[in-house]
């Protein structure tokens, strides 16, 4: 695609005839189209552009001519890739760390970047984790779901229930929040969303 802008005081029939008569003769290759005071020219092979171009440029009546090319775009996401919605949890839109939530470009980008993964269909399911914890508050409603007792064990007191033990300090949920952040069940409408919603997770209790 050629695009050509003419001389003002040149009138149409006057450029068309010189196009027709002078830099083009093979016209039959050639479909020319009229936008107010520019020709776009179409040429159907492309080994006669570069010399149509020269030809324009070369000319003292044209006063610009330049050779258009296909460019592929793709369209621009918004700052939050529209993740808002994207699940119902009530804490979703606060994970940081799972979601670009910056208002402002300029800032550091920090999330995990999960979201083209997740819609990749790579939602951790058929994985297990287990975390080597303090205990894990397996009858959590944003954990229970995703819970697996085979990969959890309590070597404090030699079972399989990796409870934590409550004290007066409350010191012990650390390994109830590493397996949230791993695999809370999403879109429940509790909490946030886990990293590997579709995981199935377990606490080795130390």
């Amino acid at each position: 695609m050629l695009l050509v802008s003419r001389p003002p005081g040149y009138r149409r029939k006057v450029v068309q005839a010189r196009f027709r008569n002078v830099l083009f003769a093979r016209l039959d290759l050639l479909k020319i189209t009229i936008y107010s005071d520019c020709q776009h020219i179409q040429g159907d092979h492309e080994r006669s552009v570069p010399h149509i171009t020269k030809r324009l440029t070369d000319d003292d009546r044209v006063s610009w001519a330049e050779q258009q090319y296909i460019k592929e775009r793709s369209k621009r996401t918004v700052l939050r890739q529209s993740t808002e919605d994207l699940f119902n949890d009530p804490m979703w839109s606060h994970q940081w760390y799972l979601q670009d939530t910056r208002v402002n470009p300029t800032l550091p980008k920090l999330d995990l970047h999960v979201i083209p993964v997740w819609r990749k269909g790579i939602t951790g399911k058929g994985v297990v984790v287990t975390v080597l914890d303090d205990g894990l508050e397996w009858n959590h409603t944003d954990i229970y779901a995703n819970y697996d007792p085979e990969a959890s064990y309590d070597f404090n007191n030699n079972d399989k229930d990796p409870f934590p033990r409550y004290d007066i300090t409350n010191e012990n949920k650390h390994g109830t929040r590493c397996a949230g952040e791993v695999a809370m069940v999403a879109n429940n409408k509790k909490c946030g969303v886990g990293v590997a919603y579709n995981a199935k997770v377990g606490v080795l209790q130390k």
